[in-house]
């Protein structure tokens, strides 16, 4: 048997991963994306890229401790 060691092995997807996932539905169907995991400047870059691949009709949100969405 052999062992193999993965310094640097993650289970999360990165920004185009989670774009492709997003890309299987309709655009215009996705309301809400909520960003809640990670650090600020790296939800700031995937709000970004988001906007790049045209998620024009969904409201992308960063929410805060105790963010309370409006109309619920």
């Amino acid at each position: 048997a052999q062992l193999a060691v993965f310094d640097s092995f993650s289970a999360h997807a990165d920004y185009s991963e989670i774009i492709d996932y997003l890309n299987n539905y309709d655009k215009k169907k996705i309301k809400n994306i909520f960003l809640v995991h990670g650090e600020k400047n790296a939800l700031d870059s995937m709000q970004s890229h988001l906007r790049d691949a045209n998620f024009n009709f969904s409201t992308i949100v960063t929410p805060e401790v105790n963010y309370k969405l409006e109309g619920r």
